[in-house]
């Protein structure tokens, strides 16, 4: 009405040409109202879609910086223990701070999703952790497109470790299984591929007990059946057999119908396929072979009879639920001023990994019998911590970590054996992975019996 008033009209006149003016200009106000109105909305929008930008930029980084720090302090451990954070973080945005933790290096970038896989096992809905660990396969595989990052036979092996505890998932849980076999072939090469498949059609023993004596004959004497179930075996690997050979030597071959002759270095895996016993084909490296144990290195050892419980298995291992202890002697002791038990913490190829030591007989200055638990699985982890200067006392005849400053005051043909170079005195003497109701202790090696007679008579001199 003020604006009426300024342009003459007066309540009483009835002019049509002014009032259509007036309600036109009402219009036009109102249309400066409304666009007014509409700019404050939109104003009102892009402040708040800024705002959760700068969360999810936020969130994001803290992702990120969480990820980066774990697998830097601790590998795949590190990642195993961001349960909350994997629960909690959508599939999408694990990824893509996953790529930015590591700036897409492909390893890294397969370790830390492997981690993540392999967390799943800790949710307790089981269901919820299948379909879980499916959106995380489907987004690695994705990569392989984008990123030429692929998951290997490890990322299965947790897959179906975790889908097939699902009831209701087990198909999943195959093709999981089926995709880790595509891969072992891919990798195996075209000889071992053959040999892969050989072995299926290979007539089988019902178990690896029932062909022991065979394998003694084969292995040695050391060599013992320590626990057997349908789907795996613990056995005492002899110190000097190699798990498996890259490469077939004319002393590693075993001919044709000659059964008995045996080979002057026949591999574990070898023995095992001569005798018919039941192995998984998983491993493109070695048939049944979960883990390995190194050529010089005696004691426990678990293998698979099939790639279900073989995928199982590996996946208790990646999970650090078995739990395994050695038993080894070092020489020279370690320092009187060395704590008799402690904690070794030195990086292994460059690699966290943890050990905890008891020594549990000194040999004066000479020897010192001592018993490790290891918490993580680095290779040569013992040898390297027991060479290391927390104990600065190397296995005893392992001359690939022996120290210069430190040399035994022992005889040089202290290993009567015409095979000597290939033994050290390391010993996997128990091994125990709950799921599988596995605990093994393995006996001392036979030919370990003079070595330390001779330790006792040379630290008697001292």
């Amino acid at each position: 009405s003020t604006m009426a008033r300024r342009l003459g009209f007066t309540a009483g006149r009835r002019h049509a040409p002014i009032k259509g003016m007036f309600f036109a200009l009402i219009a036009t106000v109102d249309g400066f109202s409304s666009v007014h109105l509409v700019s404050r909305e939109r104003q009102r929008q892009l402040n708040s879609n800024t705002r959760q930008s700068t969360r999810r930029y936020s969130q994001h980084a803290t992702i990120t910086d969480s990820i980066r720090t774990a697998f830097e302090e601790d590998q795949t451990d590190g990642i195993l223990k961001l349960s909350d954070l994997h629960s909690k973080t959508d599939v999408e945005t694990l990824i893509e701070a996953t790529l930015d933790a590591v700036n897409e290096n492909s390893g890294p970038v397969a370790s830390v999703l492997n981690g993540f896989i392999g967390a799943c096992t800790l949710m307790e809905d089981e269901s919820a952790a299948a379909t879980r660990a499916c959106e995380l396969l489907e987004a690695f595989e994705e990569l392989e497109e984008e990123k030429e990052i692929s998951p290997d036979i490890v990322t299965y092996s947790l897959a179906y470790n975790v889908i097939s505890r699902d009831p209701d998932s087990v198909g999943l849980a195959n093709v999981a299984l089926e995709r880790a076999q595509k891969m072992s072939k891919k990798v195996a090469g075209t000889k071992r591929r053959k040999a892969l498949a050989a072995s299926r059609r290979k007539k089988v023993s019902e178990s690896c007990k029932s062909v022991e004596s065979d394998l003694k004959e084969l292995l040695g004497e050391d060599f013992e059946v320590l626990h057997e179930s349908d789907d795996a075996f613990v056995i005492n690997k002899p110190s000097g057999i190699s798990c498996f050979h890259k490469k077939t030597t004319t002393a590693g071959k075993v001919k044709k119908g000659k059964k008995s002759q045996k080979p002057s270095d026949i591999s574990l895996e070898a023995a095992l396929s001569l005798c018919g016993v039941p192995l998984s084909t998983l491993n493109p490296e070695g048939l049944g072979l979960v883990h390995r144990l190194d050529r010089g290195t005696s004691g426990c050892m678990v293998l698979a009879k099939t790639d279900q419980a073989h995928a199982s298995l590996l996946s208790e291992f990646f999970l650090r639920k078995c739990e395994k202890q050695y038993t080894t002697i070092v020489a020279p002791a370690p320092l009187s001023s060395t704590p008799d038990s402690g904690s070794i913490d030195t990086p292994v190829d460059g690699r966290p990994a943890r050990s905890e030591y008891h020594i549990m007989k000194r040999y004066g200055t000479t020897a010192a019998l001592v018993n490790f638990r290891t918490f993580t699985g680095r290779k040569h982890q013992v040898r390297v911590h027991a060479a290391s200067s927390d104990l600065a006392s190397p296995v005893l005849n392992d001359d690939l970590y022996s120290r210069k400053d430190r040399t035994p005051d022992l005889p040089d043909d202290i290993i009567k054996s015409d095979d000597s170079k290939s033994r050290f005195l390391l010993h996997a003497s128990t091994l125990s992975i709950p799921r599988y109701e596995i605990n093994c202790q393995a006996p001392l090696p036979n030919w370990w019996k003079p070595v330390l007679e001779s330790i006792q008579n040379a630290s008697s001199d001292d």
